[in-house]
């Protein structure tokens, strides 16, 4: 008797013990629910990275711009040098007054480049809303004053001097024609021809002989200006815009617009 009711307590004890480890809340059915609950988790924060991620790229663009070899003065927040670009091969000139990280502009050098566009949240008074940065150089090429004169007229619009342009009075025509390494033209009453000698951006004039006809004075005025000047040109530029200026060493720059 003693023996069966030691069993029946023992098997009591046992039953206890296994109902009590059922019920704890770290089995493995709670283990999987919190791996299930931390897998949910992982989901929703790579998604919401991505959609950042592209959110990103999406503020982003490419664009091509054309470069001028020349930089001009300008004045943003103080005065500078700019960058002439043309957003389109045949597009008006416009003065770049931002930076391109990862460009070095060599003056005399022309460019094709893409750069990627961005844009700046909250950017600072009287600066760019966008930033620019260098994708490629397409293209560039190195200002060849003689290639760009060859069997080329042109027309002298005014004296630059600074800030400041005088333009010729409409009715003086002055002209400059390139033939081969000669050169020829109208100063406004005579008629004068002479050599010249081009190299890079370096340009002089050979003695230049003119005829000995009198005009009347306003057209005498600006041809006993204008044959001095060309004389002691020393270089030339053809500008991003497709003028041609001559600059002497000192004095005011001849602008010429091409012949028509």
């Amino acid at each position: 008797m003693m023996n069966i009711t030691r069993l029946f307590a023992l098997a009591l004890a046992t039953m206890f013990f296994a109902v009590a480890c059922g019920s704890d809340s770290d089995g493995p059915e709670a283990a999987s629910s919190s791996a299930s609950i931390a897998e949910t988790t992982t989901s929703d924060t790579d998604d919401s990275d991505t959609s950042n991620g592209d959110a990103a790229a999406q503020d982003e663009r490419i664009e091509t711009l054309w470069v001028g070899p020349q930089l001009v003065d300008c004045v943003g927040e103080a005065p500078q040098k700019c960058l002439q670009i043309k957003r389109a091969a045949d597009g008006q000139v416009e003065w770049f007054y931002s930076s391109i990280a990862g460009f070095t502009h060599e003056v005399g050098t022309s460019y094709v480049i893409k750069v990627a566009v961005t844009e700046i949240a909250d950017p600072p008074a009287d600066a760019s809303s966008l930033s620019y940065k260098l994708v490629e150089i397409v293209q560039s090429s190195t200002t060849d004053t003689a290639a760009d004169l060859a069997n080329t007229g042109w027309a002298l619009t005014g004296f630059r001097d600074g800030q400041l342009f005088d333009p010729i009075p409409s009715e003086v025509t002055i002209t400059l024609v390139f033939d081969g390494d000669m050169v020829n033209g109208s100063a406004g009453c005579n008629s004068y021809m002479g050599s010249f000698t081009a190299s890079g951006s370096e340009l002089t004039f050979g003695p230049l002989g003119a005829t000995k006809k009198l005009c009347p004075p306003e057209i005498m005025e600006q041809e006993d200006r204008y044959l001095p000047l060309l004389g002691t040109v020393e270089s030339a530029e053809v500008t991003f815009d497709g003028m041609l200026v001559l600059s002497p060493p000192s004095g005011p720059t001849l602008v010429f617009a091409p012949e028509q």
